[in-house]
């Protein structure tokens, strides 16, 4: 899968596929040998244990099913639908879950020009709020262990999920780690609280650690569109619409709060006749605002540059920066700046992000207990169509987060699934030397879906990207079973001529033992990897083991049934 998360899930493929091959060639070597060493054959009656009761009630029950095929694949069908629409409206969908990590981060920004000694003072006040408040200490057991601070950056890349920030003096960074995860999340309501109280013009985000690709945030809306002045209000009526939704927390959007700002309008008739040009006026409001290095001082062995501006009191006055004086670099001229351009003050967006050249602002929100993240872009999509419509001034709007990152990865791994059908199925047509027996073997597979689906609902489980990975997986696992029947058949026409009907219940019997073995060691050992494995691989593992449950019984019963239609089985008149 050509994708971030392709990347992130790449080592399951070449784990399993080393495994895989080991595995076979043992099979085809060591085993036969321990087989040779170790099993001692009895002289018994073989077929002594298909007249137990069990087999005999097995045939009858594979019998009614392979006769009256027609109610059997009916009720497979109306069990796929069910579960397709259980799926759809019961199953929780996540594209990664929360770390079970006991840590959280929280990410400051100021507003856009704050220096860098007020952002570190900033982060000062919440490392005293935190010692005092948070720290495990004396009489506290349950709280912060440990934390550390980035002041103007973000931290390195301690783990995959996590993008650092681009350096910028308002910017703070903060990992903290605690005893619990109950402790973790005490500990960030209550610093998120005080940070809302304490420091009110800063934009805060506290959010647990997260698994999967970096994803800024679970929820995002992005708008385009070529007007800027209009694109603010849009952006907020979006701002509204979220935090009025339930299961949403932080909502935010990335152009920040208006910043003032001063414009120059320059008259270049008025400049021309005291001959100025546009450079000889940018300089020297560099040298005035920003102050211009004439010289430098050394202290010791470090150099201090001498910098020569305005002072502050003059930098901040818009009067008395119109007095200020510009000189012509070619006539030596000097003349007040306000003879030759206008001031202008107002109230502006400090940054405006771009996006394929277009002004775009996202609006973000993070999740809160029990938020979905497709139930709320489910809720929001209809009604961005509506505005959107309403607007009608070119602004256009998509969903980012996870449901873009999740397009993204589900779309790598089904730009590469036809190569895989289309393989497989070359190798079964090949194998079989026919095309519907292929289709016998794929029958298997929508009974997967069915258990998996079971499976999450019953366990809350969601279904996310390893849900993903672990039902593309299962299809490709269950065929085995329908392979090791389809053989068993095969050879009971060819070999000891049966008729049709009757190899396939002899054959589903005798195949019984040795597909309930493979799927039972299977889901044995997915079961670890199910209770104990973490949030990143129990929805894969409880995906494999309840759809490898209803597959192996899909297998023993309604795949004969689909094995009689295609073929056309008919049951042999018995004589009276």
């Amino acid at each position: 899968a050509r994708s971030s998360t392709g990347e992130y899930t790449g080592a399951i493929f070449e784990v399993v596929s080393t495994s895989l091959l080991v595995s076979w060639l043992l099979a085809f070597t060591v085993t036969p040998l321990l087989a040779v060493r170790f099993l001692r054959p009895r002289a018994a009656d073989g077929e002594a244990l298909y007249r137990r009761s069990f087999y005999r009630r097995y045939r009858r029950v594979l019998g009614w099913l392979v006769s009256h095929r027609v109610p059997t694949l009916g009720i497979a069908l109306l069990l796929l639908a069910a579960a397709g629409g259980l799926f759809a409206v019961g199953v929780r969908q996540e594209f990664f879950p929360p770390s079970d990590k006991p840590m959280f981060f929280v990410e400051i920004e100021a507003p856009d020009g704050t220096s860098i000694d007020r952002t570190a003072a900033i982060v000062e006040r919440i490392d005293r709020f935190v010692a005092y408040e948070l720290v495990v200490d004396g009489p506290r057991d349950e709280g912060v262990t440990r934390w550390a601070a980035f002041i103007g950056r973000g931290a390195p890349r301690y783990v995959l999920a996590y993008a650092p920030a681009s350096p910028r003096p308002h910017y703070a960074y903060l990992l903290f780690r605690a005893t619990s995860l109950g402790a973790m999340q005490d500990a960030a309501g209550r610093l998120g609280t005080f940070i809302g109280e304490e420091i009110p013009d800063a934009r805060t985000r506290v959010r647990p650690l997260f698994l999967g690709p970096p994803v800024d945030a679970p929820v995002e809306v992005r708008l385009s569109g070529p007007d800027l002045a209009r694109l603010r209000p849009h952006a907020r009526e979006v701002v509204e619409r979220l935090r009025a939704t339930p299961g949403v927390a932080q909502v935010r959007e990335n152009w920040g709060p208006k910043a003032k700002y001063l414009a120059l309008r320059i008259d270049p008739d008025r400049a021309l006749a005291a001959g100025l040009t546009n450079g000889d006026i940018a300089l020297s409001l560099q040298a005035a605002l920003g102050g211009l290095p004439v010289s430098e001082l050394r202290e010791g062995e470090d150099p201090v540059p001498i910098v020569l501006r305005l002072p502050a009191g003059a930098r901040l006055d818009p009067e008395r920066l119109a007095t200020h004086v510009v000189t012509s670099q070619i006539t030596g001229r000097a003349v007040p700046l306000a003879q030759v351009a206008e001031i202008e003050l107002g109230f502006r967006p400090p940054t405006i992000h771009r996006r394929d050249g277009v002004p775009t602002i996202t609006v973000a929100a993070d999740l809160a207990a029990g938020g979905e993240t497709r139930r709320i872009a489910g809720d929001l999509g209809p009604w961005l169509e509506e505005r959107v419509a309403a607007w009608d001034d070119g602004t256009r709007w998509e969903h980012g987060g996870d449901i873009e990152a999740a397009r993204k990865a589900n779309g790598s791994i089904f730009e590469q699934l036809p190569v895989a059908v289309l393989v497989i199925l070359l190798l079964l047509v090949f194998k079989f030397n026919s095309f519907r027996k292929p289709l016998v073997v794929l029958a298997a597979i929508p009974a997967g879906f069915v258990g998996a689906t079971i499976g999450l609902l019953v366990t809350g489980e969601s279904f996310g990207f390893m849900a993903l990975l672990g039902l593309v997986a299962l299809a490709w696992i269950v065929i085995s079973n329908a392979i090791v029947l389809l053989e068993r058949i095969q050879c009971e026409i060819d070999e000891r001529r049966r008729e049709p009907f009757d190899a396939v219940i002899e054959a589903a019997q005798r195949r019984l033992r040795p597909i309930l073995l493979t799927s039972g060691t299977t889901i044995g050992g997915l079961t670890p990897l199910w209770l104990t494995g973490g949030p990143l691989w129990r929805a894969m593992a409880v995906t494999l083991i309840f759809g490898l449950l209803a597959a192996t019984v899909g297998s023993l019963t309604v795949l004969p049934a689909v094995y009689g239609a295609l073929f056309r089985v008919r049951k042999p008149e018995r004589p009276a």
